[in-house]
């Protein structure tokens, strides 16, 4: 049997897969611990004003010239698609 927190050797020849075990405690903690950052994120962004919100709005919007072309970006995706679907049937067995 495994020893909580101890990682997994990656399944196949990739080896970019490592899974973690966790007790149920260290599982609850983690979420908790997601919970309160989210909490935060969410207080921080309700206090924002108008002109940061603007600000934030704008940037991410000049931030699309930064990412190119989409049709590169669609076939990017294709490959990580492909990819992501190695690692799966590599971690699958």
């Amino acid at each position: 049997m495994r020893e909580p927190g101890r990682c997994l050797p990656a399944a196949g020849p990739l080896r970019i897969v490592a899974l973690v075990s966790m007790t149920r405690t260290q599982a609850r903690a983690f979420r908790a611990r997601w919970r309160r950052v989210a909490l935060a994120e969410s207080t921080a962004l309700q206090r924002m004003s108008v002109s940061d919100r603007s600000r934030a709005l704008a940037a991410l919007m000049a931030s699309h010239d930064a990412i190119g072309d989409a049709r590169r970006l669609a076939a990017e995706d294709e490959v990580v698609r492909r990819r992501w679907s190695r690692l799966r049937r590599a971690a699958r067995g």
